[in-house]
């Protein structure tokens, strides 16, 4: 799931936890610190693989994503 989605997508596995972070804020719901940890552990292979403004810029596409648009990219639909 999310080790696979970091090592085989690692733009997208940042771009969802920027996606993440941003509806946890709106909703105000931040991670506990385990969890951060957690987190931050499954997205090391993605970070990695990019450099720092891939990852920067993966994170706030991500962060600029509206629920739905966080949502289509989790599930991986697009319309073209």
């Amino acid at each position: 799931g999310c080790l696979a989605a970091a090592t085989n997508y690692p733009e997208r596995a940042l771009e969802l936890a920027g996606a993440a972070a941003s509806l946890r804020a709106a909703i105000g719901a931040p991670l506990s610190l385990a969890e951060q940890t957690r987190l931050q552990e499954r997205l090391a292979p993605a970070r990695q693989t990019l450099d720092e403004e891939t990852q920067r810029a993966a994170e706030a596409a991500g962060r600029a994503l509206s629920y739905e648009q966080a949502i289509e990219l989790a599930s991986g639909w697009t319309e073209s």
